[in-house]
């Protein structure tokens, strides 16, 4: 990023083929996590540390996760940037 500011806002957008079991399996979200009533949605939104002109975030795939078409959409600062991937 090209900024001074030391933190940005990201709002990060997730949705999967079918509901993600792993998903509110019992335990606590991170603060600024929601996650969709059929568990096939979440949204992920904070301000986080700009290190270098860098943000960064990791989502991982857990077993027994849908397989098909994933997207995220990640708007850092209002911008959007969207990342479509499928899992076999």
């Amino acid at each position: 990023l090209n900024t001074n500011k030391p933190t940005a806002h990201v709002r990060e957008e997730i949705r999967l083929p079918a509901p993600a079991n792993s998903w509110n399996a019992g335990g606590a979200l991170p603060p600024g996590m929601t996650v969709a009533a059929d568990r096939s949605s979440a949204v992920f939104e904070r301000d986080i540390p700009v290190r270098d002109g860098i943000v960064f975030n990791v989502w991982s795939v857990a077993q027994g996760d849908p397989v098909g078409d994933y997207v995220i959409r990640v708007f850092v600062e209002g911008q959007l940037r969207q990342f479509n991937f499928a899992i076999h």
